[in-house]
C-alpha cells in the first residue's frame, strides 16, 4: 500500500483556504499511486481555542469542511481534528473515503459499548479482568490495520495493549520544544524513541509534522517513516513544506530506504525554529516587518540578529539606545512602538525567560512579540557561541545581564558560570516542578537558590502585562505563578517537619474521602444491557459513522459509575 505524507504550513481555522489546499495535495498524491494521504494534525483547525460562545458555530464549520473533503479528495484520507476548550487538547481522527466520515476514536469507544453489550454486564460479574476495555483507535484499509495515536502517552498505550497493528500513525500534537528531541521528529531519529517503537510494535511508524506556527506553537516538519526493524524508511524536509509517499510493505523495507537526515547541533535546530516561528507570526500578523529598540545587552543584540535573519533591511526598523536610565530608554521605546504603529511593524521586546522571571518590568507595546521569552539566558548565550548568524552580529560592547544575590560574596567564577546555576535553578521550578529542597539537595547554594527563587515569586505583578511569545519549552512560566502578593517563600526543613506535614496530608486525603464516599448513594444500579444497547444505539445513530457529526469521541479513564470527576 502506498502511502502520502501531506506535510502542510496552514493558518488556524482557515478551512476555505486549507480545503483548497488539501485537494491540490492529494491530487499530487494521487499522481504518485498513493492509495491513502494522511495530513498534519493542526492542518485544518490549527489549535483552535473554543469558548462556550464559539464551539457550536465552528464545529459546524468543520463538519461542513470535512463532508465536502470526504466527497472530493481523490483518494482516501486521514484528517484528524485538534482543538482546545477549558485548556484542554481535545483530538480526533477522522478516516474520509467516498463522501464518509468516520471519527476513529468515538468508532473506538463504541466498539467498547458494543463488547458491552454482547458479553450482557451486570453489576455482579463486572470485574477488571474481564472489563474488555476501550480499543485504540485504529481503522482496516486493504490487509493492514492502522492504529491512530496522537501523543506519546498514546504509543505507550499501544506498546503496553494487546492490540496490534500493522501501521502506526503518530499524529504529532506538540510543537517544538528545545528540550525534548521526540519533537525533533526525523531530525533526531538517532537519538527519539520512535525506532524503538516500530521495534517493539512490530509496525511501520509514520510520523506526521506540520510546519508553521500554531498558537505559538512552532512545527517544524521533518516527518518521517519507520520500518518495523526500527530503520528509517523516508524522511521530510525540515522547516518547510513537503510531500513524502511511501510504499509499506509489512514483510520487508522499502528498496527506496533512505538514510537518517544529517542530525543537527540543538541550538541551531532551535535558531531555526525561531526564525520560523517569527516569519510565521509576522505573516499571519500582516505586519509589514519588524521594530526593534537594540541596546547592547546580549538578548538585544540576539533579537536583533534574529530580525535581520528573517527579513529584509527594508523590512527592519532598529533604533538604538545606550543610556543606562531607565526613564530615558523608556521614552525611546514610547518613541519606537509609535512609529511601529504608524507603519504596521510588529515591535519585538528583547527580554528572554531569565529576564522575565527575576523581574523584567518594563515597558511593553500593545501586540508586542517576545521572540526570546521562553528561553533562558544561558540558552541565549548558546546561540552567540554556536550559531554562525549570531556570532557575526554581535557588538563589541555586547552586555550580559548580572543577577544581583543578596549575598556579595563572589559565589561563580564567571558570568557564563552565574547564569547557567540561575538558569539551573529556574528551569528545575518551571519546567521539572522540582521543590526548594530538591533543588538544593541537587546543586547546593542554599542562600542563592533562596535568592533566586524570592525573585521569581516576588516579581509576578511585572509579568502582568507580557505579550505574546514563542513557546520553545515544555513549561510557560506563566504556569508556575503563585497569587499575587504571596508572602510564603519554600524553604528548608527537618526530617520531623516532613514527616507532620506528611500526617497531615494523610488527613485531608481521608477528609476528601470520607466527603466522596458520603455523597455516593447506598444503592448504585448498573445500566443493563438494553440500557446500553439503547445508549449505543443511540450513538450509532447520532455519529451516523458514515457521515458522524460527534466530534472527539474520546474514551473516558473511569470506568465506573460516575464522572471522572
Amino acid at each position: 500500500m502506498n502511502v502520502a505524507v501531506a506535510q502542510m504550513n496552514t493558518q488556524s481555522g482557515a478551512l476555505s483556504e486549507t480545503y483548497e489546499r488539501m485537494l491540490a495535495y492529494a491530487e499530487r498524491a494521487k499522481e504518485q499511486h498513493a492509495e491513502l494521504i494522511v495530513y498534519p494534525a493542526p492542518s485544518l483547525t490549527g489549535l483552535m481555542s473554543l469558548t462556550d460562545a464559539t464551539v457550536e458555530g465552528f464545529l459546524e464549520d468543520l463538519f461542513a469542511t470535512l463532508k465536502q473533503l470526504a466527497e472530493n479528495l481523490p483518494l482516501p484520507a486521514v484528517v484528524p481534528v485538534v482543538v482546545t476548550k477549558d485548556h484542554e487538547v481535545l483530538s480526533e481522527a477522522m478516516f474520509l473515503r467516498q463522501g464518509h466520515v468516520t471519527p476513529l476514536r468515538l468508532t473506538a469507544e463504541i466498539a467498547h459499548l458494543s463488547a458491552l453489550a454482547r458479553e450482557s454486564v451486570t453489576e455482579g460479574d463486572l470485574s477488571d479482568e474481564e472489563d474488555p476495555g476501550f480499543d485504540l483507535p485504529h481503522f482496516e484499509w486493504g490487509d493492514y490495520t492502522i492504529g491512530i495515536s496522537f501523543s506519546c502517552q498514546d504509543l505507550d498505550a499501544w506498546r503496553d495493549a494487546d492490540q496490534t497493528a500493522d501501521l502506526m500513525l503518530y499524529l504529532n500534537t506538540s510543537g517544538y520544544a528545545l528540550s525534548d528531541v521526540n519533537t525533533t521528529m526525523g531530525l533526531g531519529l538517532s537519538d527519539s524513541r520512535f525506532s524503538s517503537d516500530a521495534d517493539e510494535l512490530g509496525a511501520w511508524v509514520i510520523g506526521v509534522n506540520a510546519v508553521g506556527l500554531y498558537g505559538g506553537h512552532v512545527s517544524i516538519g521533518s516527518s518521517f517513516v519507520i520500518a518495523p526493524d526500527g530503520e528509517c524508511g523516508i524522511c521530510a524536509k525540515a522547516f518547510e513544506e513537503d510531500l513524502i509517499c511511501v510504499d509499506i510493505d509489512s514483510g520487508s523495507r522499502s528498496k527506496e530506504a533512505l538514510s537518517l537526515p544529517a542530525s543537527e547541533d540543538t541550538s541551531a535546530v532551535g535558531w531555526k525554529a525561531l526564525k520560523l516561528g517569527l516569519f510565521e507570526f509576522v505573516k499571519q500578523g500582516h505586519f509589514d516587518g519588524v521594530a526593534v529598540l537594540l541596546d547592547t545587552s546580549v538578548s538585544a543584540q540576539v533579537t536583533a540578529a534574529l530580525a535581520r535573519s528573517v527579513f529584509q533591511a527594508s523590512q527592519i526598523y532598529i533604533s538604538s539606545v545606550e543610556t543606562q536610565d531607565q526613564l530615558e530608554y523608556d521614552i525611546a521605546y514610547a518613541r519606537l512602538a509609535a512609529y511601529a504603529r504608524e507603519n504596521n511593524l510588529l515591535v519585538l521586546t528583547t527580554e528572554n525567560k531569565s529576564d522575565w522571571a527575576l523581574g523584567a518590568g518594563g515597558m511593553i507595546a500593545a501586540g508586542a512579540l517576545h521572540p526570546l521569552g521562553d528561553l533562558y539566558l544561558s540558552e541565549i548565550l548558546d546561540f552567540c557561541e554556536s550559531v554562525p548568524e549570531v556570532k557575526a552580529d554581535l557588538s563589541a560592547t555586547v552586555t550580559y545581564e548580572v543577577f544581583d544575590f543578596k549575598k556579595k560574596d563572589e559565589l561563580f567564577s564567571s558570568f557564563y558560570e552565574q547564569a547557567h546555576f540561575v538558569d539551573t535553578v529556574l528551569s528545575r521550578t518551571i519546567e521539572l516542578g522540582k521543590s526548594f529542597h530538591e533543588i538544593v539537595a541537587k546543586i547546593g547554594y542554599e542562600e542563592a537558590v533562596a535568592d533566586v527563587l524570592d525573585a521569581l515569586y516576588g516579581n509576578g505583578v511585572t509579568r502582568q502585562n507580557r505579550g505574546s511569545l514563542l513557546i520553545l519549552l515544555q513549561c510557560p512560566l506563566v504556569d508556575t505563578e503563585l497569587p499575587l502578593f504571596t508572602s510564603w517563600r519554600d524553604s528548608q526543613r527537618k526530617q520531623t517537619v516532613e514527616e507532620d506535614t506528611s500526617t497531615l496530608f494523610d488527613g485531608l486525603l481521608a477528609s476528601a474521602e470520607h466527603a466522596f464516599m458520603q455523597a455516593i448513594p447506598e444503592q448504585v444500579e448498573m445500566p443493563s444491557p438494553e440500557s446500553l444497547q439503547e445508549i449505543l444505539d443511540y450513538l450509532r445513530e447520532f455519529s451516523g459513522l458514515e457521515g458522524a457529526g460527534v466530534m472527539f469521541g474520546m474514551p473516558k479513564m473511569w470506568r465506573g459509575p460516575f464522572s471522572e470527576n
